[in-house]
C-alpha cells in the first residue's frame, strides 16, 4: 500500500487523516512530538508488546560465540565457551544457536550461564535432530535474566548432544543492545 500524504491545514496546525489498519504515512519533514505515543500490534513484523517497545535496529547487536571447532562432534559438558562482558552492560533480547553440521537422532540442548547461574527458564536453547539452527525448534528458549552487567562472565554449557554423534561447529548468539 502506498504511503499517504499528511494533510496540513497550515504550518501551525498539522492534521492527519484518521488512519485505517494497514495505512502508512509519509511525513513531509521532521515532526516534533510532545507527550506519549502509544503503539500496539507489530512494527516491522515484531510484536511491540512482546519486545517491550520499539528498539532501533541500528542499536541491536549480536554477540556470536564459537563453542567448538567446525568438524569435531560436540560433547556434553560445562564451559564449552566462556567470555566476559566488557565495555558496558548488555541487555539481552534473544538467544539462539547454530551448527555447521546438523546432529542426528536427538535434540541438542544448550544452557547460557551468567556468573555460574543459568539465565534461562526450563526452555533451554535446543537444536532438533537434522536441524542446523535453534530458530526452527519446537520450543523457543526462555530467558529469566536479560541484564548482563559489565564484567559478568558468560559460560556456555552443553546439556545434551545428538545421539548420532555428528553435530559439529556449534555457535551461540546473544542478541541485544549495550546499555
Amino acid at each position: 500500500m502506498a504511503a499517504k500524504e499528511v494533510v496540513t491545514l497550515d504550518e501551525s496546525t498539522p492534521q492527519l487523516v484518521v488512519p485505517q489498519v494497514g495505512d502508512t504515512y509519509a511525513m513531509p519533514r521532521s515532526v516534533a512530538v510532545t507527550g506519549n505515543i502509544t503503539v500496539s500490534g507489530t512494527v516491522d513484523g515484531r510484536d511491540v508488546a512482546a519486545d517491550g517497545g520499539i528498539l532501533d535496529k541500528a542499536k541491536i547487536r549480536v554477540l556470536g560465540i564459537a563453542c567448538g571447532d567446525e568438524t569435531t562432534a560436540i560433547t556434553t559438558g560445562t564451559g564449552k565457551a566462556e567470555f566476559q562482558i566488557v565495555d558496558g552492560a548488555f541487555t539481552l533480547t534473544a538467544v539462539y544457536a547454530t551448527l555447521t553440521t546438523a546432529g542426528t537422532g536427538s535434540t541438542i540442548s544448550i544452557d547460557v550461564m551468567l556468573n555460574g547461574t543459568t539465565i534461562m527458564t526450563t526452555n533451554k536453547i535446543s537444536i532438533e535432530a537434522t536441524e542446523k539452527t535453534s530458530d526452527t525448534a519446537t520450543t523457543a528458549p526462555g530467558l529469566t535474566t536479560t541484564a548482563l552487567a559489565e564484567n559478568s562472565v558468560i559460560r556456555i554449557d552443553f546439556l545434551a548432544v545428538d545421539s548420532g554423534g555428528v553435530g559439529a561447529g556449534p555457535k551461540v548468539y546473544l542478541v541485544g543492545y549495550w546499555t
